[in-house]
């Protein structure tokens, strides 16, 4: 039969299609009209083109019916090869695997059938075996030789997968896989190098100025090159951006309006910075000029609690209508202030207070749900996100290659302990389709929350009132694709009871992702915890000054290495807790297993870390808690942020560990 003329006109009706025909269309993009020729072609070619169709517009969970659909008719080459692609883009690898496999049989010579194959595997020596066989078969395929850098990286092959990537560094990606490898080495100088001379070649980019960000914080330093100081200001609001403030401010003390975007949209979270805004204070207060840092630290320290130092002769007798007077107190209603001071004294709180008011407390508040209805934590502004909300198989997906995770749309959270409601907003940004569910103890916690959800404009939260261990009683789903807990559960009376309640609402595809304090980790807190409770009878500000005088400097530089000991609430939370528990990794092992989970892997650490732990144990060895206890012990800072890791029922077998900047770029 002759070719159609589509161009010309369209065909008339009853008018056959042939599939070499509609390959023809694929080929030239002509998808539109292939949609609407498609019935035209025999039926089972008809549910293959459907099929190919769907996937093309994303919707690979129709495509995959398609195909089975076509496959029930008659059984090729081509639609065998199709119902692979599909598998593999609903997260079925194990089953797609097998139909590669036969295909191979058939065609050993097929480096498309290697790729694939390579994808399907995910991670392990068979799959960077599979991506080397695509690029034998298909010399100087680069997609195939970045899959196959990617592969040997996550079996800790780095100067293999180095030599991959530097075969070509023209195209974007390969540069950027570039600048994670060589972070993955630990060599944080030359990757903020790399990363500089990128942005400067290409131009802006936000995820190498990223990279560029997790460099300098690895690092533990700044350069005095003002590439720097151009790139952070741009990126502020991207993860650990404001981190780095501090310094930078130290190598370029005139650049204020850097000082006052940290002070309006996030903590200061550095003692040597915090005496010299301590100081300038001071000055201020008896000398008042007001400017746009006055106005800034009056916003910033209505945030952190007014927990900055001060001497009785700085307060005594200091007005209302002082302009210093919001630098050290709130503002009072009717009091005059420029607009950003009113609407975060006044404003913000008085939306908290209706807010407030639709949610019923508990019946039976105990100590810590009155920890934090006088103290709502954490106290925080900014959610540093980068990039557009990706589906939750995706984000898994490139935290732990070697997994099959089918696609979850929409996705249900619960994020169990919300407090004022950041990690719950985060998880909305963060997934693709997700709805999610915050629970607390503390209404006044959850009224901050639901502010701060309608200032960032974040829909699709329920933040409601409820104890874990009720969970029953509260109007949520019965069940969960998602639950995350971080730094909630050893605060229970009983933290394995609590997690139980929560396994509870899982299925068997359920994920859950948690955090516990470690306690080899927080041994450099004793000392002021110590003496935190014997100045406990002294409110909190005047608490927090005594430790910065009377603890010893090894000790005071702990602790102030510590985000949370810049608020009077992350203080309390931080060393006076009513009731908190800390844990080893034995322990989490036993609570886990006790609960039919089984752990999967850490999240949020180094990638210098990573590496460091794969050079003692091994890549095998990485979903393995006890060789992780062991690594503990001779590194016990490495979760000082806490033990924040994924599980998931048990009948899921299998252990990895995600790095923090995830998943490496390729193909």
């Amino acid at each position: 039969m002759g070719s159609i003329l589509i161009e010309d006109s369209p065909p008339t009706f009853g008018q056959a299609l042939t599939m070499d025909e509609a390959r023809e269309l694929l080929r030239s993009g002509r998808l539109a009209e292939l949609e609407q020729l498609v019935d035209r072609l025999p039926q089972a070619d008809a549910f293959h083109i459907g099929a190919v169709l769907k996937l093309g517009q994303q919707r690979p969970q129709e495509a995959l019916v398609a195909i089975r659909q076509s496959l029930d008719l008659e059984s090729s080459f081509s639609q065998r090869n199709t119902l692979a692609v599909c598998l593999l883009n609903c997260g079925h690898s194990a089953e797609a695997a097998e139909v590669l496999q036969d295909l191979l049989s058939q065609q050993p010579d097929n480096p498309d059938l290697w790729f694939n194959l390579a994808r399907a595997r995910a991670s392990g020596p068979t799959a960077l075996e599979a991506a080397a066989q695509a690029n034998r078969w298909r010399p100087g395929w680069r997609q195939a030789e970045l899959l196959q850098a990617s592969l040997a990286a996550h079996l800790g092959q780095l100067d293999e997968a180095l030599a991959l990537v530097r075969r070509d560094v023209t195209q974007p990606i390969s540069r950027q896989l570039e600048i994670q490898l060589i972070l993955r080495q630990g060599r944080h100088q030359a990757a903020s190098q790399l990363c500089l001379a990128y942005l400067h070649d290409e131009g802006d980019s936000a995820p190498v100025r990223e990279l560029l960000i997790q460099a300098l914080l690895e690092a533990g330093q700044l350069t005095r090159d003002p590439r720097l100081l151009e790139y952070l200001e741009r990126s502020l609001g991207l993860p650990g951006a404001y981190q780095l403030v501090p310094a930078a401010l130290n190598l370029w003390p005139q650049r204020q309006s850097l000082l006052v975007a940290l002070l309006q949209n996030d903590l200061v979270c550095d003692l040597a910075l915090e005496r010299t805004l301590t100081e300038w204070r001071r000055n201020f207060r008896f000398h008042p000029q007001p400017c746009e840092l006055s106005e800034a630290l009056a916003a910033h320290n209505f945030t952190n609690e007014f927990c900055f130092a001060e001497s009785p002769e700085e307060v005594d007798g200091l007005q209302p209508d002082h302009p210093a007077y919001p630098l050290y107190r709130p503002l009072l209603p009717g009091q005059s202030a420029p607009d950003l001071v009113r609407q975060r004294h006044l404003e913000e709180p008085a939306q908290e207070r209706e807010l407030q008011a639709q949610l019923t407390p508990l019946a039976r508040p105990d100590a810590v749900a009155h920890q934090y209805h006088q103290n709502p934590y954490p106290r925080w502004r900014s959610l540093e996100r980068s990039g557009p909300p990706r589906p939750f198989h995706e984000v898994l997906g490139g935290l732990f290659p070697q997994l099959s995770i089918p696609i979850m749309d929409p996705l249900k959270i619960l994020v169990a302990g919300c407090g004022t409601g950041r990690h719950a907003l985060y998880c909305a940004q963060q997934y693709r389709h997700a709805q999610v569910w915050g629970v607390d103890l503390s209404p006044t916690s959850l009224a901050y929350a639901a502010r701060q959800s309608e200032r960032l404009a974040i829909s699709g939260v329920h933040f409601l009132v409820a104890d874990l261990l009720e969970l029953e009683d509260a109007p949520l789903p019965s069940h969960f694709d998602l639950i995350e807990s971080i730094g909630v559960l050893h605060h229970l009376a009983n933290p394995a009871a609590g997690l139980a309640a929560l396994r509870r609402r899982l299925l068997n595809h359920s994920w859950m992702r948690l955090g516990w304090y470690s306690r080899r980790a927080r041994l450099g807190l004793q000392p002021a915890k110590q003496l935190a409770r014997q100045l406990q009878p002294l409110e909190l500000r005047e608490l927090r000054t005594q430790l910065m005088q009377q603890l010893d400097p090894p000790d005071l530089e702990f602790l102030a290495g510590i985000k949370d000991f810049y608020s009077l609430s992350g203080l309390r939370d931080l060393l006076l807790h009513e009731r908190e528990v800390e844990y080893d990794l034995p322990q989490i092992s036993q609570l886990l297993a006790r609960s039919n989970l089984e752990f999967v892997g850490f999240d949020s650490l180094p990638q210098s870390t990573v590496q460091k732990f794969r050079q003692s144990f091994g890549a095998h060895n990485l979903g393995n808690l006890d060789c992780w206890d062991l690594f503990e012990q001779q590194h016990p800072r490495t979760f000082l942020g806490m033990y924040i890791f994924w599980c998931r029922p048990s009948d899921h077998a299998g252990g990895y560990l995600a790095g923090s900047s995830g998943e490496l770029l390729g193909a």
